[in-house]
């Protein structure tokens, strides 16, 4: 929730590694093949892949990582939005 004051993407939720499990991905997640993108704050953050991984183990196939995450994005000019 703290990285979250300094932005995120738009339509993302926040779902820390710890707290990701199958069921909480289901409850966000209509379906096992709804696309997903997991990222971090920065690409020397390894949380995003984490829940990547524990989302393809209970199922969802179209998993991707973004490991440049918010700092790519950001400097790549996306929009972004504040907390």
């Amino acid at each position: 929730p703290t990285d979250r004051k300094h932005g995120f993407i738009e339509d993302s939720i926040n779902l820390p590694d710890v707290d990701t499990n199958c069921d909480s991905l289901a409850r966000i997640l209509p379906s096992t093949s709804t696309p997903v993108a997991f990222y971090c704050n920065g690409p020397k953050c390894n949380r995003s892949a984490v829940a990547g991984k524990i989302a393809l183990r209970c199922g969802y196939h179209e998993t991707y990582w973004f490991r440049g995450g918010f700092e790519e994005w950001e400097h790549k000019g996306f929009p972004t939005l504040l907390d």
